[in-house]
């Protein structure tokens, strides 16, 4: 059918180059199974659905492309590729292109004095994708004198003579595309200081936090205090005395009064004479409790007692001391860590006194000196009774014996011992497990019966460690012996012979 024939949808869609006025594209179309071959590709703008381009099956490789011009630069484009061969359109893909943008607003780095006549602004700037940053231009006060730097070095840098001071430097990044936004900054002597760099935490307990950070004494006016904040609260106050390492920017503060278990945003800042300094945000936690077990399962059963297995993750600077194993609200166990116990090891219990045939929710949680955490849960069960019989079949019939054949599902680590056969009318018969059957295989068990003519109706059921399962009822079809006989007469008499005839019905 026309259906069956038609050409599949491009994927793996992907723009691979752009320019100032055009963009390329390159796709993927499956073929084989139900999809027919493609033998060309029409490329679509929309939402006007103007053809930009038709492109023609491409030979030795796998990839579709196309390079569309004459585009507007500094713009997004809707672009639809539809499959097609002689039997029709196949399948569409749409991806929204770009052409190269304007680069972004330039961000300040560093203001700094170099010199008694000068001082040093430094920036960078990202370079938009296939369109790079070519120059800067730097515009001084109101009259906008222009100066423009050639790319030479990452960051860029001017130097500016400190007469124009204090004066609003107005950068600019220009490419192929034109003028980006300007970044607008202030020229000062003294400033104040900069955002924290490098802070992390590096230690914790219950209900304190130590914390890490460097940051940079402006020219002329050093940091003399850094302040931690969570929201428009001062935890700390730290003094440079107090708190910063000798020859290095490096400062170091402990923060005590928290909560344990908790997680704050904290704000680092550094204040000098000319005041407060950017913050740096950092999130830190107290000493958490632990997370819910994982990989938490079953790993053993008898009719009465089930075995666990589960793994925990230390939170950082509490480990887990122990784990409880919950029935409910009762503690069934408490399981202490062992003396190599890491990540990776599985901690271990086993738990008795169930009854058989029965299943049950245990849930696990790990405890440290935090508290306690959340529990995993799992549902367990002892060894359960087999399943009903399933498959039974009756095969080669005659009137003194017959054979049966079935299938039976072992239970999980209690496998199926013995099937029997009642007859209501006679003794039990015991069919025992065949030699070579393993665990959870499920192969046929098969027995003889013999002088199946007294019997007509039977029960059969399997049977394990945990007890009897279902019973099935089977209606055995046997074979009847003939009936005497019937209309019996002589038809002919001779001298020395007889003839004689009659009917026999056959058994069904």
């Amino acid at each position: 059918s026309i259906a069956m024939t038609l050409p599949g949808r491009p994927v793996e869609l992907e723009q691979s180059d752009r320019s100032t006025t055009s963009v390329s594209l390159r796709w993927k179309i499956p073929e084989g199974g139900n999809a027919g071959k493609p033998e060309c590709c029409e490329v679509k703008r929309l939402p006007c659905n103007q053809t930009l381009a038709i492109v023609e099956r491409p030979w030795f490789q796998s990839w579709w492309s196309v390079c569309i011009g004459e585009l507007q630069p500094d713009a997004s484009f809707q672009i639809q590729i539809v499959s097609r061969n002689s039997f029709g359109e196949g399948g569409t893909s749409t991806i929204s292109a770009r052409t190269c943008h304007k680069p972004g607003t330039p961000v300040i780095l560093t203001k700094t004095s170099a010199s008694d006549q000068y001082f040093d602004v430094s920036w960078s700037v990202l370079d938009p994708v296939a369109a790079p940053v070519t120059h800067c231009i730097v515009r001084l006060g109101r009259m906008h004198e222009r100066t423009e730097y050639a790319r030479s070095s990452r960051p860029w840098r001017v130097s500016l003579p400190k007469t124009l001071i204090p004066q609003n430097v107005e950068i600019v990044a220009v490419n192929d595309v034109g003028e980006g936004p300007p970044c607008t900054c202030q020229a000062m002597l003294l400033q104040r200081p900069s955002a924290p760099t490098g802070a992390e935490q590096v230690g914790r307990t219950t209900s304190a936090v130590v914390v890490q950070w460097s940051i940079k004494d402006p020219p002329g006016a050093p940091v003399q205090v850094c302040q931690a904040k969570t929201g428009a609260r001062v935890l700390m106050q730290m003094d440079r005395a107090d708190c910063r390492s000798w020859g290095s920017s490096l400062w170091t503060a402990t923060l005590s009064n928290l909560e344990p278990s908790s997680s704050y945003w904290l704000q680092l800042l550094g204040i000098n004479d000319v005041g407060e300094g950017q913050p740096c945000l950092l999130q830190v936690h107290t000493s958490q409790r632990p997370q819910a077990p994982t990989n938490l399962q079953q790993t053993h059963r008898t009719l009465c007692e089930v075995s666990l297995r589960w793994k925990v993750n230390d939170p950082i600077e509490a480990p887990v001391r122990e784990c409880r194993v919950m029935l409910g609200e009762v503690e069934r166990a408490r399981v202490s860590r062992s003396l190599w116990c890491d990540a990776n090891t599985y901690w271990t219990t086993s738990l008795s006194g169930f009854f058989a045939n029965d299943s049950f929710q245990l849930d696990v949680a790990a405890v440290n000196d935090v508290g306690t955490g959340p529990a995993a849960s799992v549902t367990v069960a002892t060894c359960a009774r087999p399943s009903a019989i399933k498959n039974l079949q009756q095969f080669e019939t005659t009137p003194l014996r017959l054979q049966l054949s079935w299938m039976i599902d072992d239970m999980p680590e209690a496998p199926v011992q013995r099937c029997i056969i009642r007859n209501p009318g006679g003794e039990d018969m015991t069919v025992h497990r065949p030699w070579g059957h393993t665990q959870n295989q499920n192969r046929h068990w098969s027995t003889l019966i013999d002088k199946p003519i007294q019997l007509s109706r039977i029960t059969i059921f399997a049977a394990n460690i945990a007890g009897e399962g279902p019973p099935t009822m089977f209606c055995l079809q046997t074979l009847e012996l003939p009936c005497a006989p019937q209309e019996l007469q002589q038809t002919l008499c001779q001298a020395t012979a007889v003839k004689l005839s009659w009917k026999v019905p056959d058994p069904p």
